[in-house]
């Protein structure tokens, strides 16, 4: 049964990453006819729609009495997308520039608000109380972004324009009606993928935690992936930094604050938790001191992020 367990997962996940796929292709080309900047693009839209698979996910795990699965993907999910597909970026890209002081400073206060829900469950437990605080820090974090989105010169609607057709008005409804289509697709998909990892872990005497951690926070991280070389050809890097920083902050306070309203998280073991908390302290941390470093993250950089996730794969292994 493992086997069809597996590849059913398999081709669960491939749905899952397909439908959220299509969702940032629908409203990026939604955000096309609404006129919306580069910076809202990145930093909220992208964001949020590259963000859907976990929070889809996240809340099917909860309704399922499973929350640990969720907290187990954002930790891993947050680990690849800082060390993984942003050193994979920038190897390809020869180094990404950080375009200006005020990205930097956003960096910083993405990574700050990341560390508040490793701070909250250091008591074992990820409370209502919790993540309505998880949900209030989004929230604050967005409104001062907000406040700087004019200091933010280039728009994501002028360069479209200039090298592509203006989309039509009746293509916007189209496009409306497929990204609707879409979430219904991928929140059934997300069903599927929890209740056949939840399988997969007791066949394999893995905990849920463990799973989360590893199969899912890959396949749920491939938007982010497939959206980075997209924006990498167009010449967007400041949208590729964006997108990470806005999943990471949207990962580890939205998402992780709806879970626990819906159902708390408790931790029966802090060893269970222990290696993927150290190194996403460490992969915040590096990637906070690369973001201040002349202005870029080279290739070297990029290098020792690579390798921190290969580290971070050792030390899970042998832990468990």
């Amino acid at each position: 049964m493992l086997i069809f367990y597996l590849a059913g997962l398999l081709i669960a996940c491939l749905i899952l990453v397909r439908s959220g796929t299509l969702i940032v292709q629908l409203l990026s080309r939604i955000a096309q006819y609404l006129q919306i900047s580069e910076f809202i693009v990145a930093f909220i839209l992208m964001a949020f729609a590259t963000d859907i698979p976990e929070m889809m996910i996240g809340i099917t795990s909860a309704l399922n009495g499973t929350p640990e699965l969720a907290l187990g993907n954002i930790i891993g999910a947050n680990i690849i997308k800082l060390t993984l597909i942003l050193g994979s970026l920038a190897l390809v890209a020869d180094g990404l520039y950080i375009e200006s002081k005020i990205m930097r400073r956003e960096a910083f206060f993405a990574c700050l608000i990341s560390v508040l829900p490793l701070i909250l469950i250091l008591d074992k437990n990820l409370s209502r109380f919790d993540g309505l605080i998880l949900i209030l820090a989004l929230f604050i974090y967005l409104g001062g972004l907000l406040e700087e989105k004019k200091k933010f010169t280039r728009t994501f609607v002028q360069e479209v324009i200039e090298n592509h057709k203006f989309i039509r008005f009746k293509n916007f409804f189209k496009n409306l009606f497929k990204f609707l289509g879409g979430i219904i697709l991928l929140m059934s998909s997300a069903y599927f993928v929890v209740v056949l990892s939840l399988k997969v872990a007791h066949s394999l005497d893995l905990s849920v935690f463990i799973i989360g951690l590893f199969i899912i926070a890959l396949g749920t991280d491939l938007p982010e992936i497939v959206f980075g070389f997209r924006a990498l050809r167009l010449n967007h890097e400041s949208m590729i930094v964006g997108n990470l920083i806005g999943a990471v902050a949207i990962n580890s306070t939205l998402i992780l604050g709806l879970v626990s309203l819906i159902h708390p998280i408790k931790i029966a073991e802090v060893s269970m938790i222990f290696t993927g908390v150290i190194f996403i302290l460490l992969t915040l941390f590096l990637f906070y001191v690369f973001a201040q470093t002349r202005e870029r993250i080279s290739r070297s950089e990029a290098m020792i992020l690579i390798v921190v996730y290969m580290l971070f794969l050792l030390f899970e292994y042998l832990s468990n």
